[in-house]
């Protein structure tokens, strides 16, 4: 009897060895694989942005740009990757580490950026419908949100922050657009001067993704002529990943064509993503060459709309209300 028992105990012990102290069946893959790297390399001509994964969700990577070896001190990869040196050759070598030490050998992948710099510009004229909105502030004072509605103003872009700066009307105006049936998104006045992912940190904390609303809109029209055009293009890919990381929402690009072609070259990166061009007192819009369409039109600073005191900077969707309903989150 006393034999059976020690036979049973050490039974025990090997299940216990083989599923864990939990006594469950352990999923962490045995097999330790390399950090996968999209895109897998060549020429990077969109949002240029490189992103890291790998076969168990909860393994760190570590990674270089520099083609130097990946440490386990080497940057913790945390966000999508955005470079920013138009023309360069990009090489990034990448690790997975488990437990605090390192479990592969390096991926590596490079890449030649290609921006695509074209300074021209085109007129694209509206469709057959347009849906009103505006741009709201702390400038606007305060707003009664159910007037502008019952005045015909569909949406509207909400400033949020204006580099890290808070609007600190943003709150009301947040909450009570959409009490009024004003569908609504989020802008950041976009400032190249400050850091960006500390911009989208200061913008994101102020707003949570919420079914029903418009993406987030980064308002872009500050010259800095200490940037070349590829180093603000890169600075404002930062901005883009950041955003994309926390939301998963592609954003709305707010610009305007003159400037855009002046101090981004007519970067045509950013082409794949939604436009609000700014251009006022023309019967259409131009725009960079990088776009075929423009989703937002914003076309005057002088507007008046009811339940707003003086001005307002007044926008078009380039569509119906339906047309509009199919971009909410």
């Amino acid at each position: 009897m006393k034999l059976t028992w020690i036979k049973i105990l050490i039974t025990a012990i090997a299940v216990f060895a083989v599923l864990g102290c939990s006594g469950e069946n352990n999923d962490t893959p045995t097999t330790i694989q390399a950090p996968s790297i999209t895109p897998a390399g060549g020429a990077y001509s969109q949002i240029f942005r490189i992103t890291l994964t790998t076969a168990n969700a909860g393994d760190e990577i570590r990674y270089t740009l520099d083609n130097t070896a990946p440490t386990l001190t080497s940057t913790k990869y945390i966000m999508p990757i955005p470079v920013a040196d138009d023309g360069a050759n990009v090489t990034i070598r990448a690790i997975t580490v488990r437990n605090g030490s390192q479990t592969s050998t390096p991926s590596t992948a490079s890449w030649t950026l290609q921006y695509a710099y074209n300074p021209t510009s085109q007129s694209i004229s509206a469709g057959a419908s347009l849906t009103e909105g505006v741009i709201a502030s702390k400038g606007n004072g305060t707003i009664d949100w159910a007037s502008v509605k019952a005045y015909g103003i569909d949406f509207a872009f909400i400033r949020a922050a204006a580099g890290t700066t808070i609007d600190t009307n943003f709150a009301a105006n947040w909450s009570a657009a959409k009490t009024a049936g004003v569908l609504r998104a989020p802008l950041q006045f976009f400032e190249p001067t400050q850091d960006p992912v500390a911009q989208a940190n200061t913008f994101l904390a102020e707003f949570a993704v919420t079914s029903g609303d418009l993406p987030p809109v980064i308002y872009i029209d500050v010259t800095d002529a200490s940037l070349t055009a590829a180093q603000y293009a890169g600075k404002i890919a930062q901005w883009i990943a950041r955003v994309e990381e926390v939301t998963g929402l592609v954003p709305i690009v707010a610009t305007g064509p003159a400037f855009w072609n002046d101090s981004l070259d007519g970067c045509t990166a950013f082409g794949n993503l939604p436009l609000s061009i700014s251009h006022f007192g023309v019967a259409s819009p131009l725009t960079p060459n990088a776009w075929t369409i423009w989703k937002f039109w914003h076309y005057t600073m002088s507007g008046i709309v009811g339940g707003i005191p003086g001005n307002v900077d007044r926008v078009h969707f380039n569509g119906t209300v339906t047309d509009l309903q199919g971009l909410l989150i």
